[in-house]
């Protein structure tokens, strides 16, 4: 299992190769949920995940990560950004850390005091992680979120097809 770190807020890993650093948001990407399941979880009288992945969107994160260069080191970096409350992320650790150490890098608003589509998120994020933000991708489900990534120079995803995100990664030439 990985050892995270916490730094500024944020949970740390290490840094992956030199190429485009692909930010996925966790609900509506990469989970489904429901608030009153993750609530029972809160409470205790729920005893499994309330997090379903989705397998669409794992699948992206997996490929993503695949990418090698000629000399085996990973092209992407792969991070977290997201507005999770810090209860719920606990709970998501607890039932899915594996997917989770899947990621070089998190930063979840309730850790570092706004939210998206909050510039400050997406700007920490960059001088967290000494990100250029032309090298960026982030995936969000909602595009207003997307649009603020925009805003700041990331090149901005709205994910409500993971086919369709799968293909923009592709134009892209992620894989």
């Amino acid at each position: 299992m990985r050892t995270w770190v916490m730094m500024g807020g944020c949970l740390l890993y290490s840094a992956a190769g030199s190429g485009a650093a692909v930010i996925f948001d966790l609900g509506g990407v990469l989970f489904i949920y429901r608030k009153q399941d993750v609530h029972a979880a809160m409470r205790g009288t729920r005893k499994t995940s309330p997090f379903k992945p989705i397998d669409a969107g794992i699948a992206l994160v997996r490929r993503c990560r695949a990418q090698i260069d000629a000399h085996g080191v990973r092209k992407h970096r792969l991070y977290i950004l997201s507005n999770f409350a810090h209860d719920s992320f606990t709970i998501l650790q607890r039932f899915h850390q594996p997917i989770l150490d899947l990621f070089d890098g998190i930063v979840l608003s309730c850790r570092v005091g706004y939210a998206k589509p909050d510039r400050r998120i997406y700007e920490h994020l960059l001088r967290l992680y000494q990100l250029k933000p032309a090298e960026c991708i982030f995936i969000d489900d909602e595009l207003p979120k997307a649009r603020a990534a925009t805003a700041v120079g990331m090149h901005g995803i709205v994910c409500r097809n993971h086919s369709r995100v799968a293909n923009e990664l592709r134009r892209l030439q992620i894989f």
